[in-house]
C-alpha cells in the first residue's frame, strides 16, 4: 500500500479547542498521507517569525530541506510539497530531489486553501498524512509508526499523541475528502474530526509532534 503526504507550512491549526478530551496543540504545518505518496505544503506566510521560517537553519539544515529528507527517508512512495510564500526563494534553495512542488495561489486564504490544492492532486482512493513544514524533529520512524497503523487498522483518521496531548502528523481517509473540500479559511483537517468514531489516537512517545518553529524563540532554542 502506497501513502501520500501533504506538508504545509506557516500555517496554524485550531489552538483554543478540544477534542476526544485532550488538548490540541498549536502547530505550523500539516501533512497528510495518501496512497500513492507524500505531499509537502510549504505554502504560509510566517507572520510570526516574520520571515521565510522554511529557509532558517536549524542544527546545519534549512527546515523545509529537514521536514522533507525525513519524509523521503520514510516509508512513504511520494513527496508533494505546495508552496505559496516565498515560493521563488524556496525554490532555489531547497532541494527537493524526488518530491514534486504544487503552488497554491490563494494561500493568502488560510490553509483550508492549502488543503484543497492538494485534495486536488489526490486520486479518490489515496489517504493523506498532514506533515507540518514547521516540523523539522519528526524524524521517520514516527511517520513509519502512522503508516503501520494505517495499514493494519484502516482507522478513518489517525492523531498521534505524546502525554494524551494530540500533535502531527495527522493522518486522514480519503472517505473525508469531500468534508474536507468544505473547509474554509485558516482551519485544518482537524475540524472535521471532532466527534467521530473511528479516529485512532497513536501514542507514538516522541515529543516532536508537539514541537513546531513559530517564533523567533522556537528557533533560538531548536
Amino acid at each position: 500500500m502506497r501513502i501520500l503526504i501533504i506538508a504545509a507550512l506557516g500555517l496554524v491549526l485550531l489552538t483554543d479547542e478540544t477534542a476526544f478530551g485532550n488538548p490540541m496543540t498549536p502547530t505550523g504545518l500539516f501533512v497528510w498521507f495518501g496512497l500513492l505518496g507524500m505531499t509537502t505544503m510549504a505554502a504560509g506566510r510566517a507572520n510570526r517569525m516574520g520571515q521565510a521560517k522554511q529557509l532558517l537553519d536549524c542544527r546545519g539544515k534549512l527546515i523545509l530541506q529537514c521536514v522533507i529528507d525525513n519524509a523521503l527517508q520514510s516509508d512513504l512512495d511520494k513527496v508533494i510539497v505546495i508552496l505559496g510564500s516565498y515560493r521563488s526563494e524556496i525554490l532555489k534553495r531547497i532541494a527537493f530531489k524526488e518530491a514534486e512542488t504544487l503552488y497554491n495561489p490563494e494561500y493568502e486564504s488560510g490553509q483550508s486553501s492549502s488543503v484543497l490544492c492538494g485534495i486536488n492532486h489526490c486520486k479518490a482512493d489515496e489517504s493523506a498524512l498532514f506533515l507540518l513544514g514547521d516540523q523539522p524533529f519528526v524524524a521517520q520512524d514516527i511517520i513509519n509508526l502512522i503508516i503501520k497503523k494505517h495499514k493494519s487498522q484502516k482507522p478513518l483518521a489517525i492523531i498521534p499523541t505524546c502525554e494524551r496531548i494530540m500533535g502531527n502528523p495527522v493522518l486522514i481517509n480519503s472517505s473525508l475528502y469531500a468534508e474536507l473540500k468544505n473547509l474554509e479559511g485558516d482551519i485544518g483537517p482537524r475540524k472535521i474530526l471532532r466527534n467521530k468514531s473511528g479516529v485512532c489516537l497513536l501514542d507514538v512517545k516522541n515529543q516532536s509532534i508537539l514541537q513546531d518553529i513559530d517564533t523567533p524563540e522556537d528557533w533560538q532554542n531548536s
